[in-house]
């Protein structure tokens, strides 16, 4: 079986050299000939071209833990038949064969790293099936529910978690305060032991989280900040609070 993935992975880089070498034989992109944006859209419309020939050769191969073995693998088990239905049903996408779960279940070889790293997501799943314990984010498994979970919410989960990128899958985390002033007065380059924001209703601070940048702001009711947090993981907010009301007041 290994020999059969590693015979297939060859045939795949050897047409996509074939081919790459046709095409630009075809078309040679001289700058003397073509201006610079001609050459970056043909080079652009060779990787769109060869694109799927990589990842037919990819599914070819197989895995080498396969999909379904790993439905005890998100971050939180399922703990009603919804959840653990969706997930089954998720789990025998196609879409997995292009864009693995979990980084165990490929060879060394395997260049679906690239697509789990940018694409996937080893907590939920890129469809959120495994987004909560009790519901998954939806029980339609297709490509707008992909697109909806994967790109317009969750976009780049595994690229921002995992180093380089991302340290929140890291134990522990050194967190150093650049310049912090809040209620506790003004302080400079040590270490920072509170989190996203200062302490009181004021309070503004630059940090270096795991040598990432990090800024947040506090006023009053207005909150917000963008970076690495303290967990490693990167963040953007904007938002406004509204005032509480004292208890037992009434209008």
């Amino acid at each position: 079986m290994a020999q059969t993935s590693v015979a297939r992975f060859a045939l795949c880089v050897a047409g996509w050299y074939w081919i790459t070498t046709i095409f630009f034989k075809a078309m040679p992109l001289h700058p003397q000939r073509h201006p610079p944006a001609d050459n970056w859209f043909r080079a652009c419309a060779v990787l769109a071209c060869l694109l799927p020939v990589l990842a037919t050769g990819c599914a070819s191969a197989g895995y080498r833990r396969p999909t379904a073995a790993c439905l005890d693998d998100y971050a939180q088990p399922a703990s009603t038949d919804i959840a653990q239905q969706t997930r089954e049903r998720a789990l025998r996408h196609p879409a997995y064969r292009f864009i693995p779960f979990q980084r165990t279940q490929m060879h060394c070889y395997d260049p679906r790293y690239l697509t789990w790293y940018f694409f996937g997501n080893d907590s939920d799943g890129i469809f959120g099936e495994g987004m909560a314990s009790e519901h998954p984010y939806s029980t339609h498994i297709n490509c707008l529910t992909w697109f909806r979970w994967d790109i317009m919410r969750n976009f780049g989960h595994n690229m921002l978690y995992y180093p380089p990128l991302g340290s929140a899958c890291l134990d522990t985390h050194w967190n150093w305060s650049l310049f912090r002033a809040d209620a506790a007065g003004v302080k400079a380059l040590r270490r920072d032991p509170i989190g996203v924001f200062g302490v009181g209703r004021r309070a503004f601070k630059i940090n270096l989280n795991d040598l990432k940048p990090f800024l947040s702001l506090k006023l009053g009711n207005f909150e917000t900040y963008a970076g690495w947090r303290e967990r490693g993981n990167l963040g953007a907010s904007f938002r406004w609070h509204r005032e509480k009301e004292p208890v037992g007041v009434t209008h």
